[in-house]
């Protein structure tokens, strides 16, 4: 299993293999947050893709690739040991919500919508057929913490 949160989102990947991994993130930036991108911590042609975009459209496929990437690394055991601009996924660019198979890896992504607010849910795991599945809850008594 692997679990991860943002927000209100809370979402918890189960599975048949031992390589599993997950990471949400939401879509849109909070009311009134001026928040540059990272690109930075991506690889260096990921970066030049990104750029390519207008802003609204870079933010999306920012976090849509850094949701599977993130995903990825926690399914390889790496976390960010391994660092988001050591490996590329630029097919991961431009995507709807669909099942993508690579080689030996099955990668999901999609964009769900939780309290009014969108989430784009990243999932990496072994190749096969209903190899793992996900859970998103909404955490109804969020904790603040200074």
């Amino acid at each position: 299993f692997n679990i991860a949160h943002s927000g209100q989102a809370v979402v918890v990947a189960l599975g048949t293999t031992a390589r599993i991994g997950v990471d949400v993130e939401p879509l849109e930036a909070p009311e009134g947050e001026d928040f540059e991108l990272p690109l930075d911590m991506l690889a260096s042609s990921e970066q030049e893709r990104l750029k390519s975009l207008d802003p609204a459209t870079r933010r999306i496929e920012f976090i849509r690739l850094w949701t599977l990437k993130e995903a990825y690394m926690k399914a390889n055991g790496t976390g960010f040991g391994q660092g988001l601009d050591d490996f590329q996924l630029n097919w991961a660019l431009n995507l709807s919500d669909q099942v993508i198979e690579t080689g030996d890896d099955r990668f999901e992504t999609r964009a769900v919508e939780l309290g009014g607010r969108l989430y784009q849910i990243s999932l990496a795991t072994e190749s096969g057929p209903a190899s793992a599945t996900w859970h998103l809850w909404e955490r109804e008594n969020p904790v603040e913490r200074g």
